[in-house]
């Protein structure tokens, strides 16, 4: 028998249709509107409360996931609903759903990190995800810079936690490791040549910003696959004057067991806006005495703090008056 979310995702299915200019635009607005509110009806109604809002496997028939797959697909790619067809996927941990996720977002992902990042959350909170029906398909998303962190950070999250015998990106360490390089290049050339790249501080920003938080998920990677090979792209890392790049290019070089990291560290240790994260990583890896003592003496690490939140501060005001 059909149950409630198959009924209302068959009525959908007529409902989605791919956003176009004028009148067309606004009337494919409304359809992803009404295609929320129904989802989120059916989800109230079919949802076990003793699991707050993840599905039912009960509710993600194969027929569901066809469904879902087909509004996904006639929305558009601007559509406000994919990322919440997404979601649904992600919630539900079968293994068809989740094959159907890493399909979907290969192929045609969200516009948007924002997006894509609330269509990626639920699968960190599954306890036993089924990394094979994710992986080596999501994989694809790389080409993507608004789903290529959220995969590694999956991939990380699942190689740390023992979720997998061995890290999802082991058999591609090579293409990681060429990524990172290859970003490294670009963040050195965007140091020396500026102008190449935006005719505008803000363009600088939104490269720099992305190309952060992939820097940040590689080194992660390359670190929890283990693979010693890869370390001459993280000491090319450590060249840059980027703070954030240098001290997780240098935690990454110490936990492959690369002293150079660790005396890295104990460098940046000094400097009070880097010395928060960087003793930090020290003290995870049980070296916190290679820093020396003032530097880690109670009244440096408050420093250390403070400077941190400034920093971060500072940018969010900035971050704000470009917005106004």
């Amino acid at each position: 028998m059909e149950n409630t979310f198959d009924h209302v995702l068959r009525d959908l299915s007529a409902l989605a249709r791919p956003a176009r200019t004028g009148d067309d635009a606004r009337d494919a607005r409304m359809a992803d509107e009404r295609t929320l509110a129904d989802l989120v009806d059916a989800l109230a109604r079919g949802a076990d409360a003793s699991r707050g809002d993840r599905l039912r496997g009960a509710l993600l028939s194969g027929a569901s996931i066809d469904r879902i797959v087909s509004v996904y697909l006639k929305s558009g790619a601007h559509s406000r609903a994919r990322h919440h067809l997404l979601r649904l996927l992600a919630a539900s941990g079968e293994r068809d759903a989740l094959a159907a996720f890493a399909g979907l977002i290969a192929a045609e992902p969200p516009c948007n990190s924002s997006e894509a990042a609330l269509a990626f959350a639920p699968l960190f909170q599954h306890r036993a995800l089924m990394a094979e029906a994710l992986f080596p398909k999501l994989w694809e998303c790389l080409e993507h810079p608004a789903t290529a962190a959220l995969v590694l950070d999956l991939a990380n999250f699942l190689g740390r936690g023992g979720r997998v015998a061995v890290h999802p990106g082991a058999p591609r360490v090579g293409q990681l490791a060429a990524l990172l390089g290859g970003l490294v290049n670009r963040l050195a050339r965007l140091q020396e040549h500026p102008e190449e790249f935006g005719g505008t501080p803000a363009a600088l920003r939104t490269i720099v910003g992305e190309s952060m938080g992939l820097v940040v998920a590689l080194c992660d990677a390359l670190a929890l696959i283990g693979d010693t090979s890869v370390t001459g792209k993280l000491h090319q890392a450590l060249e840059l004057t980027h703070r954030r790049v240098r001290t997780e290019a240098a935690f990454a070089l110490a936990r492959l067991g690369d002293d150079a990291g660790v005396d890295a560290l104990a460098r940046m240790a000094a400097e009070p806006s880097a010395r928060s994260r960087a003793l930090t990583y020290l003290d995870e890896l049980g070296l916190t005495d290679r820093a020396s003592e003032a530097d880690r003496s109670p009244a440096a690490r408050a420093e250390g703090e403070l400077a941190a939140w400034l920093a971060q501060r500072r940018g969010s005001v900035c971050r704000q008056a470009r917005s106004t």
